[in-house]
């Protein structure tokens, strides 16, 4: 008798420390809110979460939208005229993304411009992402404040608050992309890494094709005005696209996209295309620069 209720002591005591080890990390994420999942957070967001933190588009002033991929990500909308940006582009953006995030977050802007890459639309190397709707939250509550990395994200955020660390966040949703002096094997690297996983066993995706429509529809049921462009494509990712498999859908994927938007703005084989208007190290996006006169040469406010 006296053993089990040692036993039961014992075991009373373990629940009673894993109980509270439990509310020690949930209250630790609780409190920080390193990604602001809760809306709680205060120390600053230092951690690269794109697709999160552009929902805070809504409580940006602004009248416009860019959206598009990581090339579109790095141009400063307070660089672009006539209309106040908020620049909603993410990493790696799909069109389906798009699709939903435009459905969630565009209300009554009066103007929203769109850069396309070809690579979006492979759906053998980027296969579709399952979405009904843009995500309210990108973490089950229980992982999300019981989560080892989540944890450990919190105690950073706090050190680096503690060192006066610059946020990572911008309120108009822009990401700087500094250059760099020119790097060899960097940019050997990119190369293949877009030979193999932008032209790579290409499968033209119908499905997102279709998404365009959508999206193009959604706009103009809301009469909000819209600029589509091809984005640049360096010298010599475009030498590798022409000696590609992939080089005829190319051309039939633009196509079909002047089908969807006749005023569609081709800039894949344009004067931006020069390496001067990329940066050094990466052929795979253009320079902050070269991305603000393109925009503000559509918007036909050219310096």
């Amino acid at each position: 008798m006296k053993n089990k209720n040692k036993f039961l002591s014992y075991l009373i005591a373990l629940l009673g420390i894993i109980l509270f080890c439990l509310v020690v990390v949930a209250g630790t994420v609780w409190i920080v809110d390193p990604f602001n999942e809760l809306g709680r957070n205060w120390t600053g967001l230092y951690f690269l979460t794109e697709r999160q933190e552009k929902g805070l588009v809504a409580k940006f002033p602004h009248n416009a939208i860019l959206l598009g991929s990581s090339r579109t990500s790095h141009i400063n909308p307070d660089d672009l005229c006539d209309y106040k940006f908020y620049n909603a582009s993410f990493a790696s953006a799909l069109p389906e993304e798009m699709y939903y995030y435009s459905k969630k977050f565009i209300k009554d802007e009066k103007m929203v411009v769109i850069g396309l890459d070809f690579y979006m639309f492979n759906e053998h190397m980027y296969p579709m992402e399952t979405m009904k709707e843009w995500p309210e939250h990108w973490w089950p509550l229980y992982e999300y404040l019981l989560g080892r990395d989540i944890l450990m994200d919190s105690l950073k955020a706090v050190y680096y608050w503690s060192k006066h660390v610059p946020s990572m966040h911008v309120d108009n949703g822009y990401y700087e992309y500094p250059d760099e002096p020119f790097n060899s094997e960097s940019y050997h690297k990119w190369l293949k890494f877009i030979e193999e996983h932008h032209y790579g066993k290409y499968i033209l995706s119908q499905a997102r094709l279709d998404y365009m429509r959508q999206l193009k529809a959604f706009l103009d049921t809301r009469h909000i005005k819209y600029i589509v462009f091809i984005n640049p494509i360096q010298e010599d990712d475009a030498a590798l696209l022409r000696a590609s498999s992939a080089y005829p859908i190319f051309i039939q994927w633009k196509k079909q996209l002047e089908e969807i938007f006749p005023d569609l703005k081709d800039l894949s084989q344009s004067k931006y295309s020069a390496k001067k208007y990329f940066h050094q190290s990466d052929p795979s996006h253009y320079l902050t620069s070269a991305g603000a006169e393109l925009v503000n040469g559509m918007l036909g406010c050219k310096e």
